[in-house]
């Protein structure tokens, strides 16, 4: 991705930030808005087509994707997690690898071939284009059409969401946008139908629990046992319905023992991540090798959830 197409973005954004400033947009329709952004994701998608032809992805990642892929139809669901190769991620995105293998297998595309790295790459380059589209749609209702638009064109041409599916060939927009959906439909009280999508979430990759707070405090804040009881039950019962075909037994312990050697196989800071930890310089350095480090996560989320009790005590 060239130099110009990032300092052209950026540009973007600055000139929509100065435009939305403007309250005499705000309120302004934009007439067939909806096709006009149509057209807007259809180029999105073109562009990310266009950039997987560049051959490009994270090796270790990707090789993992194929694997697994091909895992599925060989040896079928049920034996995924006793196999002797390396498999951390809960079931959901499985179902997925699934599909595009069977695709792969019917038209006859060699391993390793650009169409194969397509079809690898199809699932999180349709959730990039899904969750501009719930942004547009979101920033239209909440802030008017010319916000949306521009927010929706935004992330549609994100440079950040390119490089992680387009080439690096990353499943984290597929995981965001199950939990963006959940978001907006806790949001909107829709709180059976979050536990649904939260649940496919935290089936999807573990650091879903992240936001377990976020749906909890809702919970809390509605004061409903039985609207509590029913979210748990819901999102409980989809987790065990959508791994029951990979478990062994009826027994759902094994999901969490999945999830307990998930996060012991990860012992660091971080993991070529652009956050705190990487500026601090502790880039793939051992929680093991420093005194906090088994219990850095827990200060952190002490420390969120201070600052979380904090802001709501002074909105009073």
């Amino acid at each position: 991705m060239s130099s110009v197409y990032i300092a052209g973005y950026f540009l973007f954004f600055v000139i929509f930030c100065l435009i939305c400033k403007d309250e005499k947009f705000k309120d302004k329709k934009i007439k067939n808005i909806h096709i006009i952004f149509a057209l807007v994701l259809i180029g999105a998608f073109a562009l990310r087509c266009y950039y997987t032809t560049y051959g490009l992805y994270h090796q270790w990642d990707f090789t993992c994707y194929r694997t697994w892929a091909e895992k599925t139809v060989d040896i079928g669901f049920k034996n995924m997690y006793n196999g002797d190769f390396f498999l951390d991620y809960p079931p959901f995105y499985l179902y997925f690898l699934y599909f595009t293998q069977l695709i792969k297998n019917a038209m006859g595309i060699g391993y390793g071939s650009p169409r194969h790295i397509f079809l690898i790459k199809l699932f999180p380059m349709i959730a990039d284009i899904l969750i501009a589209a719930l942004v547009f749609e979101v920033g239209r209702k909440k802030a008017g059409d010319l916000t949306g638009l521009c927010l929706g064109i935004a992330m549609a041409f994100s440079p950040a969401m390119i490089c992680n599916s387009a080439f690096w060939g990353q499943t984290d927009s597929f995981f965001m946008l199950l939990l963006a959906v959940s978001l907006v439909l806790l949001a909107n009280d829709k709180l059976y139908l979050t536990a649904f999508v939260y649940a496919l979430a935290l089936l999807t990759k573990p650091q879903a629990l992240l936001f377990g707070p976020v749906f909890l405090w809702y919970v809390i804040e509605s004061k409903s046992v039985k609207k509590g009881a029913g979210a748990i039950a819901i999102g409980g019962g989809t987790m065990y319905l959508f791994s029951l075909p990979f478990a062994k037994s009826l027994n759902p312990l094994w999901l969490l023992d999945l999830y307990k050697s998930t996060f012991n196989g990860y012992r660091y800071f971080t993991i070529n991540a652009s956050n705190i930890y990487s500026v601090l310089n502790l880039n793939w350095k051992k929680l093991d090798n420093y005194v906090i480090g088994d219990n850095i996560n827990g200060i952190v989320i002490f420390a969120l959830l201070v600052l979380t009790a904090i802001l709501w005590y002074k909105r009073w």
